[in-house]
Formats: C-alpha cells, structure tokens, sequence
C-alpha cells in the first residue's frame, strides 16, 4: 500500500517560510507565504493552485571541488592539531 502525501501547502512548491529580522538575529513565523497565491497562509491549508515540490540539488563539479579542498584543509588542521 502507498503512501498518499497529503497536498497542504506545506508539501507545495509555491509554499515559503516567513522570517522575522531583529537586529543580528533570525526567528522562523509560525505562518507561511503563498508565492502564488500572494497571500499569508497556514501550512495545513490546501488550495487549487497547489503544486508538487520539486527537489534541487547543486551536484556540479565545480561544488564538489569546493567541498573537496574542505574536507583536506580539515585533515591538515586536525594532523596539526595532533602534533601539539
């Protein structure tokens, strides 16, 4: 048996998650923003313009390389770490 995913906004692709700004800091809102239908919405609320989210991954070369020289600048500096 298959699961169904219920459409509420918060499985749509138009749905976004509201911020709230204070000085340095970050707060998530407990209500959300309909890009399509421009509006404020809950996250339980279905509409007729909802549509499936699509996934996105940056898996391109360039990123990998970048996460690469990550990974080995953190080996060098754990080996240093070591020898102290």
């Amino acid at each position: 048996m298959k699961l169904q995913k219920n459409k509420t906004c918060k499985t749509c692709g138009a749905w976004k998650r509201v911020y709230t700004k204070f000085y340095c800091r970050m707060w998530k809102e407990k209500f959300f923003y309909c890009t399509e239908r421009e509006t404020v919405t809950d996250s339980d609320f279905t509409c007729e313009k909802w549509k499936k989210r699509v996934a996105k991954a940056d898996i391109s070369l360039r990123r990998l390389g970048e996460a690469e020289e990550d990974v080995l600048f953190l080996l060098q500096a754990v080996k240093k770490i070591e020898r102290q």
